[in-house]
């Protein structure tokens, strides 16, 4: 039945996900994506419960402890899907562009939670980026080293408590309005654990 549940969130994605508009892509060679959402796991103890959430809205379950994300099945703009056997799933995005940009709306239950991008970055040079939870920007990176390798940006874990369910608008982008990051690095996952 969660099964079920999760492929009717998918479907109802690709409607939603073909009805939003695009951020402003007026710079020359900006090109758009739109690919169904697909969490690869979610890591519960028992039953998700039944949801009433927006159409094309994922849904972290309530009873569950991690919640991963495929950024390959995000809304992408300026961020080529690229084959990597060593990433999740066998694939993630590059980010080529300063208009690069993922996005994806998650429905959260109450509660604190990390989230962690899995990134290989090809240099410390071309190693940080954002994670936007709504409108607030999260500066986050790998150790330094290992580069060129995948791992899990645990030096700058992001953290955020939501009081009550809430649907939160998760974008990756190489910048902030504040402070320019960088491109070139591949990202594979973007994974939120509950504590």
């Amino acid at each position: 039945m969660n099964r079920l549940r999760w492929m009717i969130v998918v479907l109802t994605g690709l409607a939603f996900f073909s009805c939003a508009s695009v951020p402003d892509s007026s710079s020359a060679g900006a090109t758009t994506t739109q690919t169904a959402p697909v969490v690869t796991e979610a890591k519960t103890q028992g039953n998700a419960p039944a949801s009433n959430q927006p159409a094309g809205v994922l849904v972290f379950p309530a009873d569950a402890k991690e919640f991963k994300i495929e950024l390959e099945s995000m809304k992408l703009t300026d961020m080529p899907v690229i084959e990597d056997a060593k990433a999740s799933e066998g694939k993630a995005v590059r980010v080529e562009k300063d208009s690069s940009l993922a996005t994806i709306q998650v429905q959260f239950p109450a509660g604190s939670y990390t989230a962690l991008v899995n990134e290989k970055a090809p240099s410390s040079s071309q190693d940080a980026f954002y994670v936007f939870l709504d409108e607030r920007p999260y500066r986050v990176y790998p150790s330094d080293p290992p580069i060129g390798d995948w791992e899990l940006t645990k030096r700058v874990p992001i953290t955020f408590t939501v009081s009550e369910p809430k649907t939160i608008t998760i974008t990756i982008q190489p910048h902030s309005p504040a402070k320019k990051g960088e491109t070139g690095m591949a990202l594979d996952y973007i994974v939120f654990m509950k504590e």
